[in-house]
């Protein structure tokens, strides 16, 4: 599920609606009932997770071990 932002050009309000990539777009304002509702784009969200404990180096770069 993703979380589309739209924008209601009568109104000027903003609703953020969870949707699924595959549903259709919403084309009506659910407070004003407006026809002039369309979706804005917004950069997608990413969540990671910060480990700070048991880093270990990799090395260097150019260190690729012992040279033969």
């Amino acid at each position: 599920m993703a979380t589309y932002t739209y924008e209601c050009e009568k109104c000027q309000k903003l609703h953020e609606m969870t949707q699924r990539m595959t549903d259709a777009h919403v084309t009506k304002c659910p407070v004003c009932k407006s026809s002039n509702f369309r979706r804005i784009f917004t950069p997608p969200v990413v969540k990671t997770q910060r480990r700070s404990s048991g880093r270990k180096s990799l090395g260097s770069v150019g260190d690729f071990g012992p040279e033969l």
